[in-house]
């Protein structure tokens, strides 16, 4: 946090900005890992090999599920 304000000054909105861009990277680790979890499952799996759409798959499986 002293680094980021040493760098960006008192400028609060570039600070914000800063751990933003710092801190999404272990979510999208956690995304990513899930998702590829989820593709790896047999109903999906299933699915695609019914030849159902990998949109459909998306939005009618995936997401149902949260």
């Amino acid at each position: 946090m002293i680094l980021l304000v040493t760098l960006f000054g008192q400028n609060i909105f570039l600070i914000f900005i800063a751990i933003g861009a710092i801190a999404w990277l272990g979510l999208a680790r956690i995304v990513r890992g899930q998702t590829l979890s989820l593709k790896n499952k047999e109903f999906v799996e299933a699915a695609i090999v019914c030849g159902v759409p990998r949109r459909q798959i998306i939005l009618n499986t995936l997401f149902r599920m949260y």
